[in-house]
Order: structure tokens, then sequence, then C-alpha cells
């Protein structure tokens, strides 16, 4: 399985839905193969509509499933996550369903947050490791939610990124990017080297081999 994880600076309030655009162009061409051509050069959807900058509501070519996770209707090969934090923007694209988390490092209050939405182990591990490590694991959290495209409304309790199997086993804590979310047996995540630009978490149903690929232009600033 391929995942390419497509990236940019990102100013955090126009033109999401047209760096998706530009990515998913990218991956078509990166595919060797024609874009379907959704939206086409002069910026406008089929209905004639400017998208310069996002609308305030989805976009005619973006349609949601019965658990709100988005797809392209016309890119059937397509398969995409998109998540942003602080100043990034990313987008993983694969032909199998993904989901895709990026945190940037920020002072938070990791003890509380941590004891109201996440599971008791993983809130057990963080006062055991730090809570320095409270953004890393909503990465994991986030990740697996958009995989399985129940978004945060499902709650974030009711599954375990730290291996709770292996730690009453064996008596020694693992590492969460080191096994599989606990009651979940397909899915695998992994967590994605993006120097210091914070936490970057990718969720599938099986090992990926994960491309990161640069937007230099993105056309949110056109």
């Amino acid at each position: 399985m391929l995942t390419r994880i497509y990236y940019t600076r990102w100013d955090g309030r126009h033109g999401s839905h047209k760096l998706l655009k530009q990515a998913v162009t990218e991956e078509y061409k990166n595919r060797g193969m024609s874009c379907p051509g959704f939206l086409d050069a002069s910026g406008q959807d089929r209905d004639g509509r400017e998208t310069k900058s996002d609308p305030p509501r989805k976009e005619s070519w973006i349609h949601t499933g019965p658990e709100g996770k988005p797809w392209i209707p016309d890119a059937p090969e397509i398969r995409f996550s998109i998540s942003h934090s602080g100043g990034w923007w990313a987008c993983a694209i694969s032909d199998r369903e993904v989901g895709l988390d990026i945190q940037e490092e920020r002072s938070v209050h990791a003890e509380r947050l941590a004891e109201r939405f996440f599971h008791p182990a993983e809130a057990a591990w963080l006062r055991r490791h730090g809570m320095d490590q409270f953004c890393r694991m909503w990465a994991y959290k986030e990740s697996y939610l958009k995989y399985t495209g129940k978004g945060l409304s499902s709650g974030m309790d009711g599954f375990c990124v730290v291996g709770q199997a292996e730690t009453e086993e064996t008596g020694m804590e693992p590492e969460p990017e080191q096994h599989r979310i606990a009651g979940c047996p397909q899915a695998v995540q992994q967590e994605i080297a993006w120097g210091d630009m914070g936490s970057m978490v990718l969720t599938a149903g099986e090992h990926s081999e994960i491309r990161l690929i640069a937007l230099e232009h993105g056309d949110w600033r056109q």
C-alpha cells in the first residue's frame, strides 16, 4: 500500500479545498493518470461558481459518507484524509481508506484533557511517561477516528492506542506506534518523521509505504 502525504504552510483561513484539489491533481500526475477534471483550470466548479476561497458550505465536488467522512465521487480511485494544525496543512492520499492527523506542539492543559477524553490506560501512560507526549497521543487518537470516518463526536475513550494486552502479558509498557489499536486489529498506525514540526500519524488497514511531498505553491495564495 502506497500513501503520499502532501503538505504545505497554510494561513488557516482560506483555500483548504483548493489545496485538496492541488494535492489530488499532483496525485494523478504521480500515478501517471489524467486528472478527471472535477475542477477546471479557470478555478470554477462544474456549476460555474468561483472557488478562489472556500465557500461557507462544502464544494459540490466533495461529498460525505453516512458518518461524515468526505470523498470525491469524480475521483473514485482516491481516498484522502486532511489535517491542519498551527501553520501547516497536510493531506494523505491512497487507494484505500486512510486517516491522517498532525499536531503542532503547543501548551495545553494536558492532564485535565487526558482524564476527560482519553481511555483510562492512556491517561495512566501519560502520567508515567510525561504529559509532554499528550499532543503526540492526540494525533494517534484523531488519526484513527478519521480512518473510521466517525470523527471526534464518537468519543475518544472507547479505544486505546497504548497496547493494553501486551502490557498485561509482559508487564512492560510498549510505545503506542509499535502496536495495533486495541479492539481494531485491522488498523495499523505509523508515526512519520516530520522534523521539528510536530507529530504526524497515519492510520490505515495495512502498513503503508509513505512518501512526503511538499506543495511548494499553495493555490490559497492566489
